[in-house]
Parts: structure tokens; sequence; C-alpha cells
């Protein structure tokens, strides 16, 4: 009898459904997004994920995520705000992994103009999202530059919370040293962001 109760068991458990003899599903197909690091634009922002016209979970810098989705034809787009990715195409097979990776098309704005026609004109077109051969990983020079960069706006926030404890009175002494040091580190952040941007001048970020 506990032979005949372990073989039912066994039956049932492959398919995931309640009785023997009922088809098995194929196989969910795997969706790989990844975040590229470095830049300031969207650093803080999260972009929502967009799988076949709906919302299926948000990306933040530098994250990886991945979706289960249903083997066939699926639709994937980026959002943040009214801005939007390329929506790009792809036919999965069943237990295929597809990779992407995404990010800002282009670092911050040189100049107001700019900054219009991507929030207008290349409002379509403000997030990168490119399909890649395999899973993407941060390569080590990106990622030495996304830590200067967050030390150096910390060290912007230090500074002036720095300049207003020193202006006002409130802790003057406390607001010089606090100024002093983050003067300091930012210069370090800085320093080290130019010499990985000399050094790897065509760094995206993976």
């Amino acid at each position: 009898m506990d032979a005949q109760n372990r073989s039912a068991d066994g039956a049932r458990t492959p398919g995931g459904s309640g009785g023997a003899g009922r088809p098995v599903p194929p196989p969910s197909s795997v969706i790989v997004l990844a975040r590229a690091v470095g830049g300031s634009r969207d650093r803080y922002r999260r972009y929502q994920v967009l799988m076949d016209g709906q919302p299926a979970g948000t990306i933040g810098h530098g994250e990886t995520r991945r979706f289960e989705v249903p083997p066939g034809a699926h639709r994937l787009q980026l959002a943040v705000g009214q801005c939007t990715s390329r929506t790009l195409a792809s036919a999965t097979a069943p237990g295929e992994v597809s990779c992407y990776v995404c990010g800002p098309s282009r670092r911050l704005a040189r100049n107001v103009f700019a900054t219009v026609a991507d929030l207008t004109t290349r409002r379509n077109d403000y997030i990168a999202l490119e399909r890649t051969a395999e899973p993407v990983v941060a390569s080590r020079a990106a990622r030495t530059a996304d830590r200067a960069a967050n030390w150096r706006n910390g060290a912007v926030l230090a500074m002036v919370a720095g300049l207003l404890w020193t202006k006002t009175g409130v802790a003057a002494t406390a607001g010089g040293v606090l100024l002093l040091l983050g003067a300091a580190v930012g210069g370090v952040a800085v320093f080290v962001e130019w010499v990985v941007a000399r050094e790897t001048p065509n760094h995206r970020g993976w």
C-alpha cells in the first residue's frame, strides 16, 4: 500500500497537476535583464520593466533581474516617467535563457537643448536596451567608477551640510571639518573617475 501511495505521488509531482495522465506543461523561459552601472543619469531612479505591455517589475542601478515567462514571442520595454526604451521583440523556446542589458542611452546631456530633446523628441529612445549573448557582468573598471561616483555624491552632500552649518553658526567647527572632509573625499573620487575614464574611454558600465 505504501509503495502504491509513493508511486501515485511520484506520478503527480513531475506534472505539477493533481492526477497522473495530465499533460506536463513545458518549462518556462527566462529573461535575464541587467542594468549597467556608472554615470549620473537616473542613478537613483528605478526603471519599470514592461513585458508584453504589462508591468513586470522594476530594476535599479546595477541590478540584475530574472523574469520567468511562457515560451513563445514576447516584447520587452523599459520606462521611467514619460520616457521609454525601444521595444525589443524575441521568441523564446522552452527552457531558453534570453539576456538583455539596459541603461541610459547616453550620459547627462551636454546642454539644455540636448536635455529638452531627450525628454521630447528622443523620449522613446531615452533608455538603451540591447540583447546580449550571455548575462552581463559589470567590468572591474565600471564597478570602480561606480563606487567612486557614490563617494563623490556623498562628498557633495557633506560639503553642502558643512557649508550650511558654518554659515548659520549651528555647528561652525563641525561644519568646517565636514566641509574639508567632503572636499578631500570628493577630490579623490573625481580623480579615480578620471583615471578610469582615461584608461577605458569606451566603457559603458558593462
